[in-house]
């Protein structure tokens, strides 16, 4: 025993046993480490070692009486029919019988999946709905039943609540920050002197999300560091998802049952062997994102509010300096996110696996630590807590930090300082606030270096710094990044950020901009494309100078005699800034702006597409291929998914804001009228695509509008008619209540459930609309056969 043992095992009487003790167990009954732990922890809290010896007596007797062992099955099940009842430890899951209106359980280790369970055991403990949970089952047996075993009482093997959480602060305030931090890696069963500094860091990222509501982390790195053990092992709080296919009801919720998921369920969700995870749901990735970005997830008309975090566990196939050369750190993730920067941005943090060694008995503590299944409700009380509030003013941010990396870095900084200080007064030390900090910055930036492997000109602003308590500017590098950094491969953002006065910027330019017109600072223009005027602005082909590549330049001229001319640029700005999050392969990416006059015009560059609109597709006299309409529809449709799980509002989808390039991708251009949902402003947009109802709705921004109108662009497409043209070729203004030509009666080749979907998208009141672009999308998806159908 060491000063740390002395010490907790004086001040945590009860609460702390000898980590190597549950090794005795490991491998010779098929239960996780936490299970041992919480017999051990019954039996055998105590320094005393004739008391431990006893105790671990009593452990193997009830894990021999009470864990099946592989082809022993048949001997507990007869048992339980020549006793009446017997007592197990397995993992129990439950489902729903509608046939028999009756629950039944499925105990794994006796092969035996209907077992009858009272509805009241089911209710008390509805995780066995949604995954199971290990816990000591009695049996019954009853003779001449068509399902003669009974589920009569169940006892979780969770963390429960335990007197002495409130010990923890005293026994804390006895040890040194160093000490503490040894004794919380004892406690998942690790010995501090055996790991390197950058290896005990990691696993104090790999605790992080159990101690901070819906916090998202990847690691990825080589095998057998032991990146699934805390969430498989150490804490009931947690559920590993092995590789394989998932869906969205196991997650989220099922709508047909109304069972919420496992988000819902438990404190984290770990996606192991994360290359192999593959939704069945076309829209699983989508809902996901959404989570991830908000902690809610809309299905039907219901919004559900959920506290799990994700985490995302995953190996290289090579060293990192060779993955690095090959690719980005999440080149190894699943195909539909190894590229999505929309997917990195929600990650708040990237533990490096590499890090980690592959663990070996020489890494195994013997001393003490907390018994895990306090641990892990400690953990779990620690989400509620909010440590960074109280420090917030001692940190300074330099300006290359967005929104998401302040919110990544507070999480990670909040879960970092309740593990190093479990009473919430104490005085935290600015040594260990930088360290935090340090960590959280690190561990964000590692994600950005990925966006900018992808998007140089959109993330390339990866030099996170900072302050604690006015000291010296801190800027952490990503350790691995050195090794194979090269000047040569370094891109430039965006351009230089020219202030409007900087000497040298034009007072005024002509217009319209000719060819081969100056940017300065920044590159030049290349050509105005025809029909490139629009109401707000003038689109340019623009051309970078350092490397040549091609841009679309908005220009906004500014008018100086305008009213709140000042207000108008705040909003232009503010607007570009919002603009610049959204990253989704369906919409035009909005990089920033370049100053061009010195009176403060600007231009904003985007993507440069190469393509026609869709207004030019649709005015074409046939009809437009069922593929082509199939592809699109789901392409506008995942947009729409994307803007309202970023709580954003187009306002203007047409077909003239639809473009569809070369190789038949779709993107949604032209953002001027976007707002954030809810956000009070005047009706904007154009007529046709404003639902019948958009004034009844009062003056907030509201995804509706964008439904309505993405619906009715879906209409043309599929009949080439707008549905509302008996009133507008009128010069009438349909109104709520008006009924809209019905998309069967247009062309009848379309199938009864192909025009309920277009005919309910564009009905004139908002309470026989759809209710989510997601159910647009889900509900589009199922009519792929109706819609190739059309030829």
């Amino acid at each position: 025993m060491d000063r740390i043992d002395t010490i907790v095992t004086e001040q945590l009487e009860g609460l702390v046993v000898r980590k190597d003790l549950a090794d005795k167990f490991r491998g010779r009954f098929s239960v996780p480490t936490y299970v041992g732990e919480f017999l051990i922890g019954k039996y055998c809290a105590t320094s005393d070692e004739d008391e431990i010896q006893e105790g671990l007596e009593e452990v193997e007797r009830l894990l021999s009486r009470r864990v099946v062992r592989t082809g022993d099955h048949e001997l507990f099940k007869a048992a339980a029919r020549e006793q009446g009842s017997i007592q197990i430890i397995d993992i129990i899951r439950a489902k729903l019988d509608s046939g028999r209106d009756e629950y039944i359980a499925d105990l794994p280790s006796l092969q035996l999946n209907d077992a009858l369970i009272p509805a009241p055991l089911v209710v008390n403990n509805d995780r066995m709905l949604t995954g199971g949970f290990y816990a000591q089952v009695t049996l019954t047996y009853v003779a001449g039943q068509p399902r003669p075993f009974l589920v009569t009482e169940v006892r979780p093997i969770q963390a429960h609540a335990r007197a002495g959480l409130d010990r923890l602060a005293e026994a804390r305030a006895m040890l040194s920050t160093s000490e503490w931090k040894d004794f919380l890696l004892r406690s998942v069963g690790l010995e501090p002197a055996a790991l390197t500094s950058e290896a005990q860091e990691a696993y104090f990222l790999r605790m992080v999300p159990f101690v901070v509501r819906n916090y998202n982390m990847v690691e990825l790195g080589p095998r057998g560091t032991g990146k699934s053990h805390l969430f498989q092992q150490v804490s009931p709080y947690a559920y590993l998802l092995s590789g394989g296919q998932t869906t969205v009801a196991q997650l989220f919720v099922n709508n047909a049952s109304g069972q919420r998921g496992l988000v819902t369920q438990h404190d984290v969700v770990a996606f192991d062997e994360i290359a192999g995870i593959r939704f069945k749901d076309r829209d699983g990735i989508n809902v996901m994102k959404g989570y991830m970005a908000s902690g809610e997830f809309a299905r039907g008309r219901e919004s559900i509010r959920a506290e799990g975090g994700m985490t995302f566990l995953g190996n290289f196939q090579v060293d990192v300096e060779n993955q690095l050369r090959m690719g980005h750190l999440l080149s190894p993730m699943p195909e539909a996110m190894r590229d999505d920067t929309a997917f990195m941005d929600r990650l708040h943090a990237y533990v490096p696996g590499w890090d980690v060694p592959a663990l070996g008995k020489a890494h195994k503590t013997s001393h003490y630590g907390l018994v895990s299944d306090l641990l892990a409700q400690w953990w779990h009380e620690l989400r509620s807590e909010n440590r960074y509030v109280a420090v917030r003013g001692r940190i300074e941010t330099n300006d290359e930090w967005r929104g998401r990396d302040h919110e990544a870095a507070e999480k990670t900084v909040d879960g970092l300082l309740k593990l190093l200080y479990p009473d919430p007064d104490s005085d935290v030390a600015s040594e260990d606030l930088e360290w935090a900090m340090r960590l959280a910055t690190v561990s964000r930036r590692r994600v950005k270096e990925a966006q900018a492997e992808i998007g140089v000109d959109e993330f390339g602003a990866v030099e996170l710094g900072f302050r604690v308590d006015h000291g010296p500017l801190v800027t952490p590098t990503c350790p691995e990044r050195d090794l194979v950094r090269d000047p040569e491969f370094d891109f430039p953002s965006l351009g230089a950020k020219i202030d409007p006065h900087t000497p040298g910027l034009p007072t005024s330019v002509p217009d319209p901009l000719p060819n081969g017109f100056v940017l300065f600072g920044w590159g030049k223009v290349i050509e105005q494309p025809p029909g490139a005027q629009g109401a707000f602005g003038t689109i340019y082909k623009v051309e970078r100078e350092y490397d040549g590549k091609a841009f679309a330049g908005k220009l906004f001229r500014k008018d100086p005699d305008a009213k709140f001319a000042q207000l108008a640029d705040q909003a232009l700005r503010q607007e570009v800034k919002a603009l610049e999050e959204l990253t989704h392969p369906n919409i035009v990416r909005v990089f920033g702006p370049i100053a061009v006059t010195a009176n403060g015009e600007w231009m904003i560059i985007s993507e440069w597409l190469d393509g026609e609109t869709l207004e030019a597709v649709t005015g074409r006299p046939s009809h437009v291929p069922a593929t082509d309409i199939l592809q699109w529809g789901r392409q506008l449709l995942a947009a729409l998914v994307y803007l309202e799980q970023e709580g954003v509002v187009h306002r203007d989808i047409k077909p003239a804001n639809v473009m569809v390039d070369e190789r038949g991708a779709l993107k949604l251009i032209d953002f001027n009228l976007t707002r954030s949902a809810g956000h009070q402003t005047a009706m904007a947009g154009t007529m046709p695509y404003l639902p019948p109802d958009a004034l009844a709705h009062g003056s907030a921004a509201d995804s509706f509008v964008d439904r309505f109108a993405a619906s009715v662009v879906l209409f043309e497409l599929a009949t080439g008619m707008h549905p509302y043209s008996a009133y507008w070729g009128q010069g009438n203004r349909p109104k709520p209540g008006d009924p809209a030509t019905s998309a069967q009666s247009i062309r009848p080749k379309i199938s009864p459930a192909l025009g309920a979907f277009l005919d309910r998208g564009v009905a004139s009141t908002d309470d026989r609309r759809w209710a989510t672009a997601a159910d647009m999308l889900v509900g589009w998806d199922a009519l792929s056969a109706d819609i190739k159908a059309l030829g």
